[in-house]
């Protein structure tokens, strides 16, 4: 009696489990797309919102570029400034230059206005600061800002603007926006320049986005160590100075926003924090501009929902219980005449029958009548089962011969898992690994026939930076083509081409003398180039390139076997691929020393 109460009790809290499942998950499912769908809906309405009012600050930043370059060329028209670019200028002249430059720095917020001759002084300022007189084509002031836009006009001849960087002379960021000036016959003279303020851009990124509490404007360029800094102030991150460093995760957004891409999306902010954002880039400056709203703040109304949700759910839950308890007292009786009588079938009592008068549904009764019809197909199952044993027996004969067949099978295919071992899977060149192998035995061989035996380095001209810009993705790509015209370039069937590591390979490979292993890795060096894999930032050529370094072994004097000295072949190539990186990289370099027997 106490057994059958145990089981009665367990069998109704797996009632009510069940009822609540079927009952409760479809509800929780339902609210939690609802609620998903709404989130991701909001998300894409601000995301939308903020991106619109960063086209329109980015449009803001641009036209007061254009009215600041309007202002400049039309300063740069002005009469006197012929004398003073061509040494006639008397002290009025200059008076008169100085009166409507300060004008112009007064009624347009500049910091300073620089007139340059076309040889590269300064011979005008405002200010009179360390930069007055200075001679911008000297490598000290290169590389400056004002440097930087006077070599940006020289070449092309219109208007420039340099994005924000440390400015030694005013001891402070700055930007230069310059404009050439010209004689009434055409001729250019010089230069004029405006240094704008380091905080001209407040007006842009001042304050927050609309009445929100999280809401940020960030202005963001590269500094000259490559590192990203805000050139406007951070509002959760006070400062005094500007060119703040941000995170350099990838994940925040000011890191995509500086890439060139004008988009929305979500992502972090500096503080490490979860927001959403829209994004726009300003070529000009080479500047980012990011409007953001922290994530939390964006989705506060749907968290209310979600508790009001998560309430609802609770009060569906408990009454879903009490209704499953009710059912579950219902079934416990029929269900447990059902499971004695299957207890007596299993000890072997087929003669009994469980009476349907015991259970008060359709279902039950026929439940009951299954059970019944089931014990008298007992016997005949048995009879089965006995016949199925004989064909089991036939079954495993064949399986024995598809046995054999398969251990056939497996023994072609670890032949083939052999080779994939020593086949490098992204280029398809052989690896390291297969090097070591069979470069001893290529030695020996070229030894026994008194042959030459060259052992071409390869290296990848500023990889680093390749991946570094393009992505891994565009560095495996690039890799492989170079694989494929190295595999070309192996002209015998014995030839054999390596991936070292990385982006360092290599070729083993039998040539007449040492011109004619310098032709060949200069023909491959040729087609590498002539395939135009793009490479921007690479100091060469915007092309990605390889330098190469040759070693040879000289067999034909060899009249017995000979010790492999690979060791020896890699050092004198790998010295000779670093004289080819030293003497500019994007050649072919033969070692000096060649092997002998």
């Amino acid at each position: 009696m106490a057994g059958t109460l145990a089981k009665h009790t367990t069998l109704k809290r797996q009632l009510i489990v069940w009822f609540l499942l079927i009952a409760c998950v479809p509800l929780i499912i339902l609210s939690l797309v609802v609620n998903w769908h709404l989130e991701q809906r909001l998300m894409h309405q601000q995301e939308v919102q903020l991106y619109n009012l960063a086209k329109e600050k980015g449009r803001l930043v641009r036209q007061m570029i254009i009215d600041n370059q309007a202002q400049l060329t039309q300063f740069a028209t002005l009469p006197s400034l012929t004398g003073l670019l061509t040494s006639n200028a008397d002290s009025a002249h200059v008076a008169l230059i100085d009166e409507y430059s300060r004008r112009i720095i007064g009624l347009n917020n500049f910091y300073n206005l620089l007139i340059v001759d076309k040889q590269g002084k300064v011979v005008f300022s405002v200010l009179h600061e360390s930069d007055f007189g200075a001679d911008l084509t000297q490598p000290e002031w290169k590389q400056t800002a004002s440097g930087r836009a006077f070599d940006q006009v020289q070449h092309l001849m219109n208007n420039v603007m340099t994005s924000y960087s440390y400015y030694a002379p005013s001891r402070k960021n700055a930007s230069f926006m310059a404009t050439p000036v010209w004689d009434a016959q055409g001729a250019w003279l010089g230069v004029v320049m405006i240094q704008l303020k380091d905080d001209w851009l407040a007006p842009v990124s001042s304050g927050g986005v609309g009445t929100s509490e999280t809401g940020e404007i960030i202005l963001a360029q590269h500094d000259m160590s490559g590192k990203l800094v805000a050139v406007s102030p951070l509002r959760f991150r006070p400062a005094t100075e500007l060119a703040q460093p941000l995170d350099s995760s990838h994940s925040v957004i000011a890191n995509i926003a500086i890439t060139g891409q004008e988009s929305f999306g979500d992502g972090v902010d500096y503080r490490n924090q979860p927001v959403l954002a829209g994004w726009v880039f300003i070529p000009s400056l080479e500047m980012a501009l990011v409007v953001k709203q922290d994530l939390a703040e964006a989705l506060e109304s749907v968290t209310q929902v979600r508790w009001f949700a998560l309430l609802f759910l609770l009060f569906v839950v408990l009454a879903t219980a009490v209704f499953a308890y009710y059912l579950s007292l219902r079934f416990t009786r029929p269900l447990n005449a059902m499971t004695n009588h299957l207890r007596s079938l299993r000890q072997g009592m087929w003669h009994l029958r469980l009476p349907e008068t015991t259970q008060t549904t359709t279902e039950g009764r026929q439940l009951a009548e299954g059970i019944n019809h089931l014990a008298e197909t007992i016997e005949e199952q048995v009879d089965r089962l006995q016949q199925q044993a004989v064909e089991l027996e036939y079954q495993t004969e064949t399986l024995a011969r598809y046995n054999e067949d398969l251990e056939a099978a497996v023994a072609e295919r670890t032949k083939e898992l052999a080779l994939l071992s020593v086949v490098d899977p992204m280029t398809g060149l052989y690896n390291r690994r297969y090097y070591a192998q069979e470069g001893a035995h290529f030695w020996k061989t070229v030894a026994r026939n008194q042959q030459i035996l060259m052992f071409a380095l390869l290296d990848v001209d500023y990889f680093k930076l390749y991946n570094d810009t393009q992505g891994h993705q565009a560095g495996d790509t690039a890799l492989t083509i170079i694989a494929r015209c190295m595999q070309q370039a192996c002209r015998r069937s014995g030839d054999l081409a390596f991936r070292m590591g990385g982006e360092e390979m290599a070729i083993l490979a039998v040539v007449k003398d040492a011109e004619d292993a310098c032709q060949m890795m200069d023909h491959l060096r040729m087609e590498i180039e002539a395939s135009a894999i793009a490479h921007p930032a690479s100091l060469v050529k915007p092309l990605l390139t390889v330098s190469i370094g040759i070693a040879l072994f000289d067999a034909c004097t060899c009249h017995g076997p000979t010790k492999p000295n690979l060791d020896g072949l890699y050092r004198l190539a790998d010295g000779a691929l670093y004289q080819a990186k030293a003497q500019g990289r994007n050649q072919v370099h033969l070692a000096n020393e060649v092997l002998h027997c």
